[in-house]
């Protein structure tokens, strides 16, 4: 129940962002926005960094409008976690994490 009323309140607060006025892609071109989901269920490490790498990449080729990152993790390795961190953060395509 928990997970499914922050799912409810991650997507609402996703699709005001992206349907806004401003924002209307849809209005504004004909187009669907399109968002790509990237899930990590496992300690992050090196794996979980390629995964998260590949699918910014993937978003970029697709012209994702958002990528939605949902996390469920316990933590690992420092390393890994601020590489992660650095690709959120200077993706040009915005990444929504829960």
């Amino acid at each position: 129940m928990k997970n499914s009323v922050l799912s409810f309140i991650c997507l609402f607060l996703l699709s005001t962002s992206l349907f806004g006025e401003n924002n209307n892609r849809e209005a504004s071109n004909g187009k669907t926005a399109v968002i790509y989901k990237i899930n990590i269920d496992s300690e992050i490490n090196t794996t979980s960094r390629i995964i998260l790498k590949n699918g910014l990449t993937k978003a970029d080729e697709l012209q994702a409008d958002a990528v939605l990152l949902r996390l469920n993790t316990y933590g690992g390795t420092l390393v890994d976690a601020d590489s992660m961190r650095t690709a959120i953060l200077y993706n040009k395509i915005p990444v929504y994490v829960f």
